[in-house]
């Protein structure tokens, strides 16, 4: 994907966010969309921390 079409994109998702507003601590289809793209990413995704958080971990290499 290029440049031009990720900023497209990732406007839209800015533009959904702000039609679809939820409040402090009760971010469930905010936090729910996150997942799902840091998953697409790649990404290994935990939910629910401290209720609605979202954390991703990017694993590349070896620990040993």
């Amino acid at each position: 994907m290029d440049r031009q079409a990720l900023e497209r994109e990732m406007t839209a998702w800015r533009h959904d966010f702000h039609a679809h507003l939820e409040f402090g601590f009760e971010e469930r289809r905010t936090s729910a969309f996150v997942a799902a793209k840091l998953r697409e990413f790649g990404l290994e995704v935990a939910e629910g921390i401290g209720g609605t958080g979202v954390v991703g971990t990017l694993r590349r290499g070896s620990s040993n």
